[in-house]
C-alpha cells in the first residue's frame, strides 16, 4: 500500500492473517481460518485513510476540526455543545470545563456564568486556581468575539 502523507493520514492499518487468528474471532467476524490464503497470495492490508483537508475542517469556527469534535462527542455544527457560553475549543484546550456538561463540576453554576465569575467564590478566576491572573484573561480573550445563541 502506498499513499502521498502530504494530503493523507493513516489512521488505523493492520495485516489481515485469518489462520493467525482465534476460533472466537473467528466466529464472531464470520471468517474462516483459509479465507486469507484462498482469497489471495498476499495478506490483505485494511487501513484507515483521512484527508488532511477534511481533517483540518471546523465547521463551526470553535478551534476544533469536525474530526476532533467527532472523536471528543461535540457538535462540529454548534460552536457551544452543551450551551454553557464557553465554546467547544475553549473548554477541550483549558481542559478545566467538559464541553458536553453545561456545569462540569455540578456546583449548581453553568461554567459559562462561573467562567465570568458572575456565581463563583473569586471574581474573574476563568481556571479556577482560586487566583485571578493573566492566565485568566487570555482565557476570557480567547472566547472573545463568539457569537452567542
Amino acid at each position: 500500500l502506498l499513499y502521498s502523507d502530504a494530503v493523507l493520514s493513516l489512521e488505523h492499518g493492520f495485516v489481515l492473517r485469518s489462520e493467525a487468528l482465534p476460533a472466537d474471532v473467528l466466529a464472531a467476524s464470520g471468517m474462516l481460518a483459509d479465507d486469507t490464503g484462498i482469497a489471495s497470495d498476499h495478506f490483505p492490508v485494511v487501513c484507515d485513510l483521512m484527508s488532511d483537508s477534511v481533517a483540518s475542517i471546523d465547521s463551526d469556527g470553535d478551534g476544533l476540526s469536525d474530526s476532533e469534535e467527532a472523536t471528543l462527542g461535540t457538535d462540529p455544527n454548534t460552536a457551544d455543545t452543551d450551551g454553557d457560553g464557553l465554546t467547544d475549543g475553549l473548554e477541550a484546550t483549558t481542559g478545566t470545563t467538559d464541553p458536553l456538561l453545561f456545569d462540569s463540576n455540578s456546583n449548581g453554576c453553568g461554567d459559562g456564568a462561573e467562567a465570568l465569575g458572575v456565581c463563583g467564590a473569586c471574581v474573574g478566576d476563568l481556571n479556577g486556581d482560586n487566583a485571578v491572573t493573566v492566565a485568566d484573561v487570555l482565557l476570557l480573550l480567547g472566547n472573545f468575539g463568539a457569537s452567542c445563541p
